[in-house]
């Protein structure tokens, strides 16, 4: 009863989860596992965004719970932005108390319909200043951007984004000390770089259409973990 509460006291999300585990097969017949040292999960299996602190939609977006296609379980999270100002979300949120120390790493399988180009995000970190450090694509191939009140905005090119209609697995870990911002794309390493922020402090994440391009995108998500270390794709 001790752990359960310090679960929801901690918003851990478990319920959209199952706690016995699964075999997080592609197929959705069984739904992935909660690891017990996470701090935040949502596999959406609620068929609404309940677990999260709320939502960043742009005018014409749309985010919500889709049985088609999904990773596991009977559920996932489809968020689409249509043609729109370049920049613009559809993205559900969640909050937590701001983090300076340690390792905040945060995973989700997404699975694209359409290129990641044009700087698309699918998962933005935002500290308490709104600067932030967000996972895209632009060209085809995978870029973390930073925006920082030491260095602006930064720019970081790593390995190819994924197969269009692929369930791909995608992990930021942000390291406080000393200073790094990997990016893990189905547990190889695709992005790593120092970052120019030498104070951060991260209080929330973005998931979905973190960010579009002036001609729109779309993207399906599950299986969400937040952690303080590295996650992994099992």
């Amino acid at each position: 009863m001790r752990s359960l509460a310090l679960c929801l006291a901690a918003g851990c999300g478990r319920i959209a989860f199952d706690p016995l585990g699964g075999d997080g097969g592609h197929d959705g017949a069984s739904v992935a596992s909660c690891p017990a040292f996470a701090q935040f999960c949502d596999g959406f299996e609620s068929g609404d965004v309940s677990a999260w602190s709320g939502s960043d939609v742009s005018p014409g977006g749309t985010i919500g719970a889709t049985q088609q296609p999904v990773h596991s379980g009977n559920f996932a999270l489809a968020a689409t932005m249509p043609m729109q100002s370049n920049g613009a979300a559809a993205a559900v949120l969640h909050d937590f108390a701001p983090i300076s120390t340690g390792v905040l790493a945060v995973r989700e399988w997404i699975n694209t319909p359409v290129p990641i180009v044009a700087y698309d995000g699918v998962l933005d970190i935002y500290d308490v200043f709104q600067h932030y450090v967000l996972a895209a694509g632009d060209s085809n191939m995978w870029v973390v951007s930073e925006n920082s009140p030491s260095g602006g905005l930064a720019n970081y090119y790593g390995s190819p984004t994924p197969p269009l209609d692929t369930w791909t697995c995608i992990e930021v870990d942000v390291t406080f000390s000393p200073r790094r911002f990997e990016l893990f794309v189905d547990d190889v390493l695709a992005v790593s770089m120092t970052p120019a922020d030498t104070a951060p402090l991260y209080r929330q994440i973005s998931i979905g259409v973190a960010r579009a391009d002036i001609a729109g995108y779309r993207v399906f998500v599950d299986d969400v973990v937040q952690a303080d270390r590295h996650i992994g794709c099992q």
